[in-house]
């Protein structure tokens, strides 16, 4: 059953990627929210989308259906990828589904599809490849779950060395100074940002137009027991009111 929380849904739909991944180590980093060495197959699972590495066609994929009112994910990432780019890949997957997915669970407009990485996320994101706008979001989300922008910058004013840094957060030398080259472009004045009723109006990815969910003889294993979940359209209102609610405070 995947965990959805009115904070989270605000700071994805208004972008806060920073603050994003800091709620989401706040709520599923269990007791670790401050962990330098971020154990992201144990924080997806806390967050409720199964995964597994697997042979297959892509780096990664997430993928998902609506099974009469239970909303289901499940990440797979390939074996071809080396530790680093697994956890980064299994973030990036974790961006897509908070910023592109979520709107749409909130809306009523997700049934069932999924997505395919062509290319590895950290790969991309080092080479400075680019990619479109979606992609580029889930990277800085990912980025900033690994190398939360207070902690990395605390410990590169202590230790002045991106390798030193890297070996602290169990990253590459590479991936500490992109992301720190990224928080020096993040200190500059950002443009405004859209209101959060702006958002949740304008139009977001549609999934129903990417790849159909990937198909494998096994089913993702999870130790959580499946509880009573409310209807699709129940949970969508049930959230929506959650959300005018936190917006009130």
């Amino acid at each position: 059953m995947i965990a959805i929380f009115p904070e989270i849904v605000h700071l994805a739909i208004t972008r806060d990627f920073e603050a994003l991944s800091v709620a989401v180590r706040r709520y599923f980093a269990v007791g670790k929210p401050a962990q330098l060495k971020l154990d992201i197959e144990a924080l997806v699972h806390d967050f409720g989308i199964p995964h597994r590495r697997e042979a297959i066609d892509c780096p990664a994929l997430i993928a998902g259906e609506d099974d009469r009112g239970r909303f289901e994910f499940y990440i797979v990432v390939s074996h071809s990828l080396n530790s680093l780019e697994a956890r980064f890949a299994m973030a990036h997957l974790l961006g897509h589904f908070l910023i592109d997915i979520q709107p749409l669970l909130a809306r009523g407009e997700f049934e069932r599809s999924g997505l395919k990485e062509e290319v590895s996320p950290l790969v991309r994101y080092l080479s400075r490849l680019g990619g479109s706008e979606r992609e580029m979001a889930a990277d800085h989300f990912a980025a900033s779950l690994i190398l939360p922008q207070a902690m990395v910058l605390r410990a590169f004013e202590k230790l002045k060395e991106p390798k030193l840094v890297a070996d602290l957060f169990g990253v590459s030398s590479a991936l500490v100074t992109r992301r720190l080259e990224d928080l020096e472009r993040l200190t500059k004045p950002a443009a405004p940002t859209s209101s959060l009723e702006e958002n949740l109006a304008s139009p977001t990815v549609n999934y129903k137009k990417v790849v159909e969910p990937y198909q494998s003889e096994k089913k993702p294993q999870t130790t959580r027991q499946k509880s009573e979940a409310p209807r699709g359209m129940e949970m969508i209102r049930d959230l929506a009111r959650k959300i005018d609610k936190s917006m009130d405070r």
